[in-house]
């Protein structure tokens, strides 16, 4: 049961990791949307483990679901005539975090407190709040190299791989510029968490697993499953209107914050932000 949740972990985690590559349109528009849908609905269970076309095939499918969703690990949406999803629940999440060898909710909370400080200070500086996003060399105490900072930097990489528990549970918003580098903002539901992080801490059973080398392998499975995936994906909603930033199309304000300056759907037609978010509130409601 656990290679299978760990999978799912290693699935999500490269789901919400951030985008810095624009240049595959259609595999960024789907990514989006899949975000979306493990929001609402979590990720389709995979079909070899619940399709079958027979009684027998059937009744084993369900006998399964239901043992894992009384089990609490996981949260089972069911609708007709469509595929069932999942996604896991958030004791679980952080347990087998652990035994992957992740970083912890603590780790987060404080990579959290970091972009925190940073809005602050910008906004002690300029008298404004305005300023909401900060760029990870600044979180990481560098200086860019006549350009933003390159993504294989090594402090930029554990930063990343700190703030992701926090970009699943939509705590934190990510977006990259043209030459890969990457802010990070604190959504309001992360900033409940940092007004009381004892309240939003998981369980203390969570803390007691150890790091599994099988675990880990089994993690990177499942995250080398979702990179194919979205290598070769296409949206979710042929008709929909989803957004995807071209190569090219996000700058840099003088205050650091990032702009949209064009946007466009998987067909290749250019939208403003405001139709996309009108749009896509229409599909997911």
């Amino acid at each position: 049961m656990d290679e299978m949740l760990l999978r799912l972990l290693g699935s999500v985690d490269r789901l919400f990791l951030p985008t810095r590559d624009w240049t595959d349109n259609r595999s960024v528009v789907a990514t989006w949307d899949l975000q979306q849908q493990y929001r609402t609905l979590g990720l389709p269970i995979p079909g070899d483990a619940t399709e079958g076309s027979d009684q027998a095939d059937r009744k084993r499918r369900e006998r399964w679901l239901t043992e894992i969703q009384t089990s609490g690990d996981v949260v089972v949406t069911r609708r007709r005539k469509r595929r069932t999803h999942w996604r896991l629940s958030d004791a679980t999440d952080w347990r087998l975090r652990r035994q992957a060898g992740g970083y912890g909710y603590w780790q987060t909370v404080a990579g959290m407190m970091c972009i925190a400080a940073h809005v602050k200070l910008d906004a002690v500086l300029k008298d404004t709040l305005a300023v909401d996003s900060v760029a990870e060399y600044q979180l990481c105490g560098c200086q860019p190299k006549d350009g933003p900072y390159p993504e294989a930097s090594r402090r930029c990489q554990l930063l990343e791989e700190m703030l992701l528990p926090g970009l699943v549970r939509n705590w934190l918003g990510s977006c990259s510029d043209v030459h890969g580098t990457t802010a990070y903002a604190i959504r309001p539901a992360g900033y409940a968490v940092l007004h009381d992080p004892e309240k939003h801490k998981p369980p203390a059973e969570v803390f007691t697993d150890v790091h599994s080398d099988d675990a880990e392998k089994a993690y990177w499975s499942g995250y080398e499953d979702m990179h194919a995936e979205l290598q070769r994906a296409t949206p979710t909603h042929a008709g929909s209107v989803a957004v995807a930033i071209s190569a090219g199309e996000w700058d840099w304000y003088p205050d650091r914050r990032l702009r949209p300056v064009q946007v466009f759907c998987h067909n290749g037609k250019q939208r403003k932000i405001t139709a996309i978010e009108a749009a896509y509130r229409k599909l997911m409601r």
